[in-house]
């Protein structure tokens, strides 16, 4: 059987690597391999493969990485791509989608499945490369097109640039219409879905010609799928269209629910043995009959107890703010801030570290859960707190991020965060090379970046080793006319220190130690809002 395309595998793992590069070199393809995003790109620029897949997680270069990189290459941007992942929740495959994988495959996967996967990938391509190279609508286009069309078994949509449908295949035409129906020339709204509907309401919007935009759309029944619209172009790389492709993610959907199910049963179940083994400890302890090393016991078992019961309650956190959405409340999110103060108060006392608030006054509410809004904010200046030198100072700011948004930061004085570890910070368990010495559960920076989403908001870090490191958390507020009167006749100064000493304020003008204020920042919010892994800093405090 002859080679009918080429395909660059990436993967760090060479074992996997090799295993890949077999099956798929066996189906008759022809195999390039890379170990790290930053050779893949390197191949996939000198070799032009018709498809690529990378994994998710790898040193030097990440998959996401790769694929952003692959996709802004004007030599590259058409290259199908597929991302192999261990996550398997709807975030994190919208995530994968966002930054411009054409399709994904969760670790382990069946041969059959990534075998019908890069054949379906490459008729996609193919059919793409078609398109640009012959512009005129041959009889002949149209019939590979409509033999595409018809032969996916997920449902596909294709429009013109205004969002007037073109085509669609079998699958949507059983999930959207009746049997005959036609509606070429007319808009998505015709599909009675008001998800999807929504999401090429903010294709056409914007202002990126080649910007991807992703989302849930809830289907028939329980169904529920991840939509992908792709926008195409003719030969001048102008968009003549998009390409709307739907996912199944309902299996997904239902393992998330089980695993949560099963998280909530097993820390209850775990939580009365826990006391119970804490309890007599705490007798233990109490006994006059146990020498010092006994004692010591005792309390190194009450420690270990604390530590487990800490984790579990991380994990129920996490499940119910990923599970459920925040109440929407108006929350005062200065006063949560000081709150936040008071109860690390003690910690940063003990370690004679010093919090300095500047928290800008008249802030308008933003709607939410104000207790995981304020844990999130603990979950920050503990962090800084428990990194920070003894003598340091640890610096929180509240204030407009933008017109959209407030902002709470977070900086310190601590060893810093090395680039390549910065896109990983947020992750469950991630720890920091190098600085494993400090206890934790793994969770706290998870849990800030879980709470931020969950408000439809964004956290990110910026750091330099040797100098500390910023958090941010961005809150969007209310987008009422009253609100947008407040933001645009408010006055740079208005800032309040509450704490602050010898004239280090932040209103708008970099302080004494030459940190900017968020409200510096504004130039660039856009950016780091919409990559918020990519936020540096030259100044940090």
């Amino acid at each position: 059987m002859g080679a009918v395309g080429k395909i660059l595998v990436v993967d760090d793992e060479p074992d996997f690597l090799i295993m890949l590069g077999k099956i798929i070199g066996l189906a008759g393809y022809q195999v390039r391999q890379a170990l790290n995003g930053r050779e893949g790109l390197a191949t996939a620029q000198a070799w032009r493969p018709d498809l690529i897949i990378t994994d998710w997680m790898m040193p030097v270069m990440d998959g996401s990485s790769l694929c952003q990189a692959v996709k802004e290459d004007p030599d590259l941007r058409m290259t199908y791509v597929i991302m192999l992942t261990a996550k398997n929740t709807t975030h994190d495959l919208v995530q994968g989608l966002d930054v411009g994988a054409d399709d994904y495959l969760t670790k382990p996967m069946e041969r059959a499945e990534l075998l019908a996967r890069v054949r379906a990938g490459l008729r996609i391509s193919n059919l793409q490369r078609e398109l640009r190279e012959h512009l005129a609508e041959t009889a002949q286009e149209r019939a590979q097109l409509a033999a595409i069309l018809t032969n996916m078994a997920e449902p596909l949509i294709v429009t013109d640039a205004a969002g007037m449908i073109l085509a669609l295949n079998p699958a949507a035409q059983r999930i959207f219409l009746p049997p005959g129906k036609g509606v070429k020339g007319e808009s998505v709204s015709v599909l009675g879905n008001d998800e999807l509907t929504k999401l090429f309401a903010r294709a056409l919007s914007s202002n990126d010609e080649w910007e991807t935009v992703s989302g849930e759309v809830k289907l028939v029944g329980d169904q529920v799928s991840v939509a992908r619209l792709a926008p195409v172009s003719d030969a001048d790389w102008r968009r003549t269209g998009w390409v709307a492709n739907l996912h199944d993610v309902t299996r997904f959907k239902e393992l998330d629910r089980a695993k949560s199910e099963a998280v909530a049963q097993v820390a209850h179940d775990i939580k009365s043995p826990l006391m119970t083994i804490y309890g007599f400890a705490d007798v233990l302890s109490l006994s006059s009959r146990l020498n010092e090393d006994e004692r010591d016991a005792a309390d190194r078992i009450r420690h270990s107890v604390k530590f487990i019961r800490t984790l579990v309650d991380n994990l129920l956190d996490l499940e119910r703010i990923e599970t459920d959405l925040p109440v929407k409340e108006e929350c005062d999110l200065a006063l949560l801030a000081s709150s936040a103060q008071e109860e690390v108060s003690l910690q940063a006392t003990q370690k004679k570290v010093k919090i300095v608030p500047n928290i800008t006054r008249n802030l308008p509410p933003v709607l939410g859960d104000p207790t995981y809004l304020r844990q999130a904010i603990v979950n920050l200046l503990a962090n800084a707190v428990k990194y920070s030198p003894a003598g340091s100072r640890v610096r929180l700011i509240v204030d407009w991020w933008d017109d959209k948004s407030l902002v709470v930061s977070v900086a310190d004085k601590g060893p810093g965060i090395p680039p390549e570890s910065l896109s990983h910070l947020f992750e469950r368990f991630y720890r920091v090379p190098g600085q494993e010495k400090h206890s934790g559960t793994g969770l706290g920076l998870t849990i800030v970046k879980s709470v931020a989403e969950a408000h439809g908001g964004s956290a990110w870090a910026e750091s330099q080793l040797g100098k500390g490191s910023v958090f941010y958390i961005s809150v969007p507020v209310p987008q009422e006319p009253a609100m947008i009167e407040q933001r645009s006749g408010r006055q740079m100064g208005e800032s309040a220190s509450s704490g602050s000493s010898n004239g280090d304020q932040y209103n708008g003008k970099a302080g004494s130690n030459g940190t900017p204020s968020p409200r510096a920042h504004g130039a660039r919010a856009k950016t780091n809002l919409r990559h918020p892994a990519k936020a540096t800093s030259s100044v940090l405090t």
